[in-house]
């Protein structure tokens, strides 16, 4: 039964790799359409009340203030990070490159732990920077050693989204029940980008088509709240180290995504910056221990 337990587990990671490695260039499409604030608020607003209505029972326990502080934390660096990140789709960012910027936030955990927590990141876990540094460089820097704002507004957005980890580790260690944090967490980021909407007023100037709004509220229903459920599910029960790696396929499926239906051209130097990038997250998350074991020797 755990076995088949833990089969079930890879096999919703992958799928959630799959559809958010689908979700860069259906963003890149409505980015183009809806502003930006709208566009988040109507993504998580919509799988906030989806998730409540789901499980609407459970609600009453997120007076907890354990509860609060979570939803505050990790809602607030999920509003900023996605926000981020949207921006510089609406930019300049193609799809595939967002896919692989954005994670980095893989090989950015273990140093923001280190400066948060005190926790001192392994020598395997330093390489592993240096190699996504050198990735990031070649997708991102320009022969006159500048980068693009979207591509800047990415990276930044990945620096928020690893301190979104952090928040959901911390809350994890404190007993919270992952659904009902998914919920205060898509709560808090529906209040964040709807305050942003109304101060800004960034609503759409023109009538989007039906099927951009049906565009914009599949995102919030299956890549915010059905995605997050199986993150959920997947990461009680397989291993960190093979959840990093299944959830960082999202990388390389959003560059498959983005050659097959936005028509993205990926360059030699661009594939180079895609294969560090994803040897960095490899690294970082194994230590490449398969590499370094010792194998059997034959009994004689």
């Amino acid at each position: 039964m755990e076995k088949q337990t833990a089969v079930r587990a890879k096999i919703a990671l992958f799928f959630t790799a799959l559809i958010w490695g689908s979700t860069f260039f259906v963003m890149k499409l409505v980015a183009g359409v809806f502003p930006t604030p709208f566009l988040m608020a109507i993504r998580f607003t919509s799988g906030t009340v989806a998730l409540a209505l789901l499980f609407f029972p459970r609600l009453p326990r997120m007076r907890e203030k354990r509860y609060l502080i979570a939803s505050l934390a990790t809602g607030a660096t999920q509003a900023l990070g996605y926000l981020l990140q949207t921006y510089g789709l609406a930019l300049d960012t193609s799809p595939g490159k967002s896919a692989f910027l954005t994670a980095a936030y893989c090989v950015l955990v273990p140093f923001l732990s280190w400066i948060l927590l005190r926790r001192r990141p392994s020598g395997w876990q330093f390489f592993a920077a240096i190699i996504c540094v050198t990735g990031i460089g070649l997708l991102s820097l320009t022969e006159e050693l500048t980068i693009s704002p979207g591509d800047f507004l990415t990276l930044l957005g990945s620096i928020i989204f690893a301190l979104n980890i952090l928040a959901i580790g911390r809350a994890g260690e404190q007993g919270c029940d992952p659904i009902l944090l998914t919920i205060g967490q898509l709560g808090v980021a529906s209040v964040i980008s709807w305050g942003i909407t109304l101060l800004t007023g960034a609503f759409p100037t023109n009538s989007p088509s039906p099927l951009s709004w049906w565009c914009l509220i599949g995102l919030g229903l299956v890549a915010s709240a059905l995605c997050m459920v199986m993150q959920s599910y997947g990461q009680q029960h397989v291993e960190a180290s093979q959840a990093s790696i299944l959830l960082s396929l999202e990388s390389v499926f959003g560059v498959v995504f983005s050659v097959l239906f936005y028509g993205e051209s990926v360059t030699i130097r661009l594939l180079l910056g895609f294969v560090f990038i994803f040897a960095a997250i490899i690294i970082s998350e194994t230590k490449l221990e398969w590499l370094r074991r010792k194998p059997l020797q034959k009994q004689e």
